[in-house]
């Protein structure tokens, strides 16, 4: 009896916790920008981490046209998220990654990013990073080499399988993951010119994003 009342008291003060994150409001702001690649399931990662029936999710059901800005309360704090469109990796988009930046910068003068998430896909061939080169410096023109001090890199499409190692065998998903990270990490340092850096890198799955 006693353990069936602790768990039902649990349960109470589990259902009070979550009505009091929905509904206080603790008056913070976190603003975040978010920046990908084309086809890197960006928006379908962000309207899964939102929740499905949420109208701030339903913004990020459609690939994104034009940089924009989405706010959506949860545990009691704001979410500010400036959404741009994929950016192209090709040298001859610059003038295309170029004008979304400005677009982007604009709301980045009114909201400072408190937060940057940098997309990118996890089963990306190691010989195409190189060509997002441009791109990077684009984005560090745009804003300058601050905006990748808080920057986390997301790699999605986490359940891509791991590709053979010099012998022929699949190596470990763990040094898959060190070996992508590694790669974007020194991008990220090349175009920000700061060989310090070190970009904190998320691995993020969900069945919407892997299909795109």
């Amino acid at each position: 009896r006693d353990a069936q009342e602790s768990r039902g008291l649990g349960d109470v003060y589990k259902r009070q916790e979550k009505r009091d994150g929905a509904d206080s409001d603790l008056g913070f702001t976190c603003t975040i920008l978010l920046l990908g690649k084309s086809g890197t399931g960006k928006s379908s990662t962000i309207n899964s981490l939102l929740g499905e029936n949420t109208a701030a999710a339903d913004a990020f059901r459609a690939e994104t046209k034009k940089v924009r800005m989405v706010e959506h309360k949860m545990h009691g704090m704001t979410l500010r998220l400036i959404d741009t469109p994929g950016l192209q990796p090709s040298s001859s988009d610059i003038s295309y990654n170029s004008k979304i930046m400005a677009d982007a910068k604009r709301f980045t003068r009114k909201h400072k990013p408190d937060i940057v998430l940098y997309f990118d896909r996890m089963d990306q061939p190691a010989r195409v990073d190189l060509a997002d080169l441009p791109l990077l410096k684009t984005i560090t023109s745009t804003f300058g080499a601050s905006v990748w001090f808080n920057a986390i890199v997301v790699l999605t499409h986490g359940s891509s399988a791991p590709p053979d190692g010099q012998n022929g065998q699949p190596i470990s998903y763990e040094m898959y993951f060190a070996q992508r990270s590694h790669v974007v990490q020194q991008i990220i340092r090349q175009a920000a010119g700061d060989m310090r850096l070190m970009n904190p890198c998320l691995l993020y799955t969900s069945d919407a994003a892997d299909d795109l």
